[in-house]
């Protein structure tokens, strides 16, 4: 309760609920510091800055570690943000502060995080249409399982077609391709007499 009751007062309910029981808080007045911290994640708070301990087992933050920092800058009421650190940290947090909604300080970095971006989903686009013909294939071979895969959003173990793993059927997109690609129809033959 402590530790919720002191993220609270630091920065609100919705942090307090979110941090308070998963990690510890360390308060130092003389330096007017706030330490976040359990296995996963080491944050200190100097009020104008939020800094993740960068450790040789894991260097360039975690996941978690971004995600806490975003709360808390989002509680602070930061809009734009500097993102430091090494490239990899940068493009990762950079990419989940733009989706959080909040805007970037260097513009260099957000053009290189939407350049990465694009290219993913580009090569994203490429796997799906290289799976279009083995999915569509199997859904007119099997059109109940592939109907009941494609509700339960790709999940189901043992309808999935060989080929493809299962986490290629958890994709929306990869559906929507498949549905979009002519499947082998004949073309209507002529009589003649």
């Amino acid at each position: 309760m402590y530790r919720e009751r002191v993220l609270t007062d630091a920065y609100g309910a919705d942090v307090g609920q979110a941090l308070g029981r998963w990690v510890r808080v360390d308060v130092d007045r003389e330096r007017r510091t706030l330490h976040i911290h359990n296995k996963v994640m080491d944050i200190t708070d100097y009020g104008d800055r939020l800094v993740a301990l960068q450790a040789a087992s894991s260097p360039g933050g975690k996941a978690q570690e971004i995600e806490a920092m975003l709360k808390i800058a989002g509680a602070k009421g930061w809009k734009a943000l500097t993102v430091t650190g090494t490239e990899d940290f940068q493009m990762r947090a950079g990419a989940a502060a733009l989706a959080a909604g909040f805007t970037l300080t260097d513009g260099d970095l957000a053009a290189r995080i939407a350049a990465r971006q694009a290219a993913e989903a580009e090569a994203q686009r490429v796997k799906d249409l290289e799976a279009a013909p083995v999915l569509a294939e199997w859904m007119q071979a099997h059109p109940k399982q592939a109907q009941t895969q494609r509700l339960v959003g790709g999940k189901l173990p043992w309808a999935c077609p060989e080929g493809l793993d299962r986490a290629a059927l958890q994709r929306p997109g990869r559906w929507a391709v498949t549905e979009k690609r002519p499947r082998g129809r004949r073309s209507p033959k002529i009589l003649t007499r």
